[in-house]
């Protein structure tokens, strides 16, 4: 017997692969934007920091809905940014959030300055 295409869809089983709910912006939409994405369908949230000043508040946001997923990592517009000891920081979120994973990593040949890109 064929599925009616509602039930198929609710079948699909989505994934917001890049996402910054901690964006000052929007954060204190968060917790409503996640309820309804996940009324939709969405299971899980990679959630990307992009500098150390808001990696905090990626892993606050994992711990208070478990379908976050924390991602930790430096935005190429941040990197002037970041202190001497980026990397130590970066590590402790990681010991501290093992089921976090890398995000923000940039693979494109060109520099970035503060949102300026420069050929």
């Amino acid at each position: 017997m064929a599925q009616s295409p509602g039930r198929a869809a609710s079948a699909v089983r989505l994934f917001d692969a890049h996402c910054h709910l901690q964006d000052p912006r929007i954060a204190a939409a968060a917790p409503s934007l996640i309820r309804a994405a996940t009324a939709s369908g969405v299971g899980r949230f990679a959630v990307n920091g992009t500098s150390e000043k808001d990696w905090h508040l990626v892993k606050q946001m994992a711990q208070e809905h478990p379908a976050v997923i924390p991602c930790f990592g430096l935005h190429p517009w941040w990197v002037p940014e970041r202190s001497p000891d980026w990397m130590d920081s970066l590590r402790q979120f990681f010991s501290e959030t093992p089921e976090a994973a890398v995000g923000e990593v940039e693979s494109q040949k060109r520099s970035y300055v503060m949102g300026r890109r420069e050929y």
